[in-house]
């Protein structure tokens, strides 16, 4: 995602990419406001995650969460960072017409999904392509989903995963 960004923004003289993780920023201590967080949050190191945010948000600064919940998924739970009575739920529901290739590609970004060349993957393309197969029409699949933005503060009482 960064080499993206810096594709599209590099040439911009407002923008800065990082080279680091969620977990070790190299960010200067209380200096951001707002912190935003995409589909990734299941690759962080949760303690570790925690520690460097509250390291790098002020006191009065903000968290963003923003996933795609497909099917019957239940909503993430963010109360490892968030003060959960006070922070804010948004959804979009919205439906997308893919290609076995976007289709696949969107399945092989999910937590559990075997990358290519891993023990199991050969079989998780399998049944890709078994469910495109089955629901597809003239080559695209429907996909409905809703994506969940969570807002709130930074709940800096205690480090509950500590």
């Amino acid at each position: 995602m960064r080499v993206e960004a810096e594709r599209l923004l590099g040439m911009k003289a407002n923008f800065t990419a990082v080279s680091a993780s969620a977990e070790a920023t190299t960010l200067p201590s209380q200096s951001i406001d707002l912190i935003t967080v995409g589909q990734a949050l299941h690759r962080f190191n949760p303690s570790r995650t925690r520690q460097e945010f509250d390291r790098i948000l002020r006191a009065n600064g903000w968290l963003a969460f923003m996933s795609n919940r497909f099917g019957p998924a239940k909503e993430q739970d963010f109360s490892n960072f968030l003060r959960v009575e006070k922070c804010r739920r948004f959804s979009f529901h919205s439906t997308m017409l893919e290609a076995l290739e976007q289709f696949i590609g969107g399945a092989r970004s999910a937590a559990n999904a075997p990358s290519t060349g891993e023990p199991g993957y050969a079989e998780f393309e399998h049944a890709q392509r078994a469910t495109f197969d089955i629901r597809s029409t003239d080559g695209l699949i429907t996909i409905e989903y809703v994506t969940e933005v969570v807002v709130g503060r930074m709940d800096h009482r205690s480090n509950p995963s500590a």
